[in-house]
């Protein structure tokens, strides 16, 4: 009985939708969109094609789309309407200004409205509420629930209408559920995870405001944008963030009743602008007048020399603070080759354990290859200089979750990486000694009297090794014996994760991407530690040879 009941009210909820959607003007606007910035306010280097050659230029940067942004308004006046999906800042640049580089720049670049992503949680709510305080445009985000602290209250927005084109545009916004777990948003603050019914809802109040176009400014990932698209009728665009995909040709997604909804995404780090001119006839999609477009911002973009004077200052001051102590070294801490590769290295529990703090894991690793400088590191004042010295690579952190069995061979795979007595290391059947893993949250053993992992280069595995002795994995607060029928959270970098060194059981499994470089997790974890950074063995992993 409450199932038909549930059932006629999701029916009744359609309907009304429909018909209000019939009384809707038809017209069209232009959307331009950005998602993950990530701080990359200014240029970076990447790769361009001029004269059929591959050359580095530097491309993106936000003087870039805010030239676009301005030009577009310019020449259309009255029907362009500007978003950010979430994601803005991210990096040393946020750790150091809280905000004012990306939120300030956004708002003189012409941005209209945002949703917030999981990044601008990373230093806690009340540095986002300091941030905040630069935006000059509203923040819609309908899934956030926020009881505490009182500094975040008023921010965030259900929804907002806003006119373009003689059409009452709707905006409201989703940020992901896994909120909690891939940031630090604090105990008072809550994303939502039914997006489909808070959408419902959003979409229905959006209807009573008389919108003729309802978008949704989501940061929640593609994937979950294609399912809110087939489970919700009332959405004519959804521009979404977080999985930083490229979008050259939109989505356009069937959802209840034959409703359709066009779905874009513009990369991230500021490289492209998305062009949606979204037209709409009837209340409904008007797919033949709708075109979608992703603007390369390379050198042939000229720059908002507005922004450009505003951004200047503050990367050059970004440039001595990076030298700045974010921390002290409270003793010497070993980087060596032979140190993070061979065994338990004390700066590799410190890494690792930091990636398990940050992400709530289970569990961590950091393979040793992934750990540079090969140098003994002096105690005294610790520097983001420091840190990109250690972790001088681009990966990010993947979430994977991993049974106990799989566990094992993971180890497995990661003690093949270790010269045994008499062992005779085939290079193509093994894995490199880079592939060694520093870990976090577990204990194990290593007999190299015993056979190894044997891996060819293709990933195929030969035979699998019997070098693991005994894991134990610490579970609220207690050393306990590994289950192999148990799942286990594991955080990684994206080469670990995604197979690199010979991990095939990780490339396997399934993983979620957070967006966050090693280097900001360790940067939050030394926040968390007031900076005292005093890195020391404790045994977790011991080689018998």
């Amino acid at each position: 009985m409450r199932q038909r009941l549930f059932g006629l009210i999701l029916s009744l909820v359609f309907l009304l939708t429909l018909a209000g959607a019939a009384l809707a003007k038809d017209g069209q606007v232009l959307l331009l969109s950005m998602n993950d910035m990530e701080s990359s306010i200014l240029p970076t280097k990447g790769v361009v094609l001029e004269g059929g050659k591959k050359v580095k230029e530097l491309v993106g940067g936000l003087p870039r789309a805010a030239w676009v942004i301005k030009s577009e308004k310019d020449r259309h006046p009255g029907r362009v309407l500007a978003c950010t999906s979430g994601d803005d800042t991210m990096g040393p640049l946020f750790y150091f200004f809280h905000g004012e580089p990306a939120f300030g720049g956004l708002s003189l670049s012409g941005i209209d409205v945002s949703v917030v992503g999981n990044h601008e949680f990373d230093l806690g709510p009340e540095v986002l509420a300091e941030g905040l305080k630069y935006a000059r445009y509203p923040y819609v985000c309908s899934n956030l629930r926020i009881t505490s602290p009182p500094q975040l209250k008023g921010f965030f927005n259900d929804f907002i209408v806003l006119e373009a084109g003689g059409l009452k545009v709707g905006f409201f916004g989703l940020i992901t559920p896994d909120l909690a777990q891939i940031s630090s948003p604090g105990p008072g603050v809550f994303a939502d995870p039914d997006l489909a019914g808070v959408a419902r809802k959003m979409v229905a109040k959006l209807r009573e405001q008389g919108c003729d176009v309802i978008v949704a400014l989501t940061h929640i990932g593609v994937e979950a944008d294609r399912k809110l698209a087939s489970q919700v009728a009332g959405i004519h665009a959804i521009l979404g963030g977080h999985s930083h995909t490229v979008m050259e040709k939109a989505d356009i997604v069937t959802g209840p009743g034959g409703w359709r909804t066009i779905i874009t995404q513009a990369g991230s780090q500021a490289r492209y602008l998305g062009h949606l001119n979204l037209a709409v006839a009837g209340g409904r999609l008007d797919e033949s007048a709708t075109e979608w477009k992703l603007l390369f911002l390379g050198p042939d973009v000229p720059s908002d020399q507005e922004v450009m004077a505003f951004l200047e200052p503050l990367a050059k001051k970004l440039d001595v603070r990076l030298g700045e102590p974010i921390g002290r070294l409270l003793s010497d801490a070993d980087l060596r080759r032979e140190t993070v590769r061979g065994g338990e290295a004390a700066i590799g529990d410190f890494l690792a354990d930091a990636l398990r703090w940050r992400f709530k894991a289970d569990l961590a690793f950091v393979n040793g290859g992934g750990i540079r400088g090969d140098r003994i590191l002096p105690a005294g004042p610790f520097s983001f200089k420091d840190l990109y010295i250690i972790y001088p690579f681009t990966n990010d952190v993947w979430l994977t979750r991993l049974s106990g069995e799989e566990l094992i061979k993971v180890l497995e795979v990661s003690a093949s990486a270790l010269l045994g007595p008499g062992d005779e290391y085939v290079p193509s059947q093994r894995t490199p000694t880079g592939g060694f893993l520093q870990v976090s949250g577990l204990k194990v053993v290593y007999d190299l009297k015993a056979k190894p992992t044997l891996i060819d280069d293709q990933g195929r595995v030969i035979s699998w090794g019997s070098r693991v002795k005994e894991v134990k994995v610490l579970r609220d607060g207690q050393w306990q014996p590994l289950d192999r029928q148990a799942s286990y959270l594991a955080a990684a970098s994206s080469w670990v994760a995604g197979g690199g060194d010979k991990q095939v059981v990780f490339k396997q499994a399934e993983s979620k991407k957070t967006a966050t470089h090693p280097t900001d997790a360790t940067a939050a974890y030394i926040k968390e530690l007031k900076g005292e950074i005093d890195p020391r063995l404790d045994g977790r992993i011991k080689v018998i040879d």
